[in-house]
């Protein structure tokens, strides 16, 4: 356990992170992983505002050992040889061939069919506690006796994920006063904060309900979403995996004339 870190800037208390606590448990058996990380912290301060506390708990299953050595050789062999051009590329290019080198060698990783899951990971404040969870099961061809390769994200998914589960619950107050507590570390005033808090916070509750992304029950931004045998089931609608995938085609949609827009947050009171 670490009990506090400081962080000051001109003699003022920039960031305090206190009771940050790692914990660890790996076991092998039969050539494949298994083990589960715990990490939580019970105070996060910036300048003073509050942000709470927060735990994260990871679970992986049934990760083969041998194929993970082999992932780790490779990747780090390859993003060796592109650092040693790194200084002759060009960012973007550089940051987009680490992608692809990672990418390419993950498939590495599908013997086994590995399952990861996380939960929870929350985080609380003196409003409430919103929570996520997540549960993944894979069920993945051996890349050596892969046939084809996936030439749509809806094969990828077909191809490679047997269940997927994901939760989330956001109380609005809990969220509101996160956002209050950032904007008043930029400089608000307390008032300020909390007015762009409440309009930042619908706002977001707005499009998730827009988008049928998120609900808002009783003060609570949530989400449920399962995937299973080709089919979504999300937040109680039920829909193929294909016409899923197509929803997103509307978020790159133009906005109507005459739909409202988001005002822009003015700068803080000087």
């Amino acid at each position: 356990m670490l009990k506090q870190i400081k962080v000051a800037v001109d003699g003022k208390d920039t960031l305090l992170l206190g009771g940050f606590k790692l914990a660890s448990q790996l076991d092998e058996k039969d050539g494949n992983l298994k083990g589960q990380v715990d990490y939580s912290m019970d105070t996060l301060k910036v300048k003073n505002s509050d942000f709470g506390a927060g735990k994260l708990s990871v679970k992986i299953d049934k990760l083969d050992a041998k194929s993970l050595k082999e992932f780790v050789d490779r990747y780090n062999q390859q993003a060796m040889t592109m650092l040693q051009q790194a200084q002759t590329m060009d960012p973007t290019a550089y940051q987009q061939q680490r992608t692809d080198i990672l990418l390419q060698n993950l498939p590495l990783l599908w013997k086994g069919n590995p399952s990861i899951s996380i939960a929870p990971l929350s985080w609380k404040n003196s409003k409430g506690e919103s929570t996520f969870t997540l549960n993944l099961d894979l069920d993945l061809t051996d890349p050596a006796q892969a046939g084809s390769p996936a030439t749509s994200m809806e094969k990828l998914i077909t191809r490679t994920v047997k269940r997927f589960d994901l939760n989330l619950s956001i109380p609005v107050a809990m969220a509101t006063e996160t956002a209050a507590q950032l904007t008043l570390s930029q400089g608000y005033s307390a008032e300020e904060s909390q007015k762009l808090a409440q309009q930042q916070v619908q706002g977001l509750a707005t499009m998730g309900q827009i988008f049928k992304l998120t609900t808002l029950k009783e003060g609570v931004i949530g989400s449920r979403f399962h995937y299973a045998d080709n089919q979504v089931d999300l937040n109680g609608n039920k829909m193929s995996l294909q016409e899923f995938i197509g929803m997103f085609g509307q978020f790159g949609a133009p906005v109507e004339d005459g739909a409202p827009a988001q005002d822009a947050v003015p700068a803080p009171a000087q």
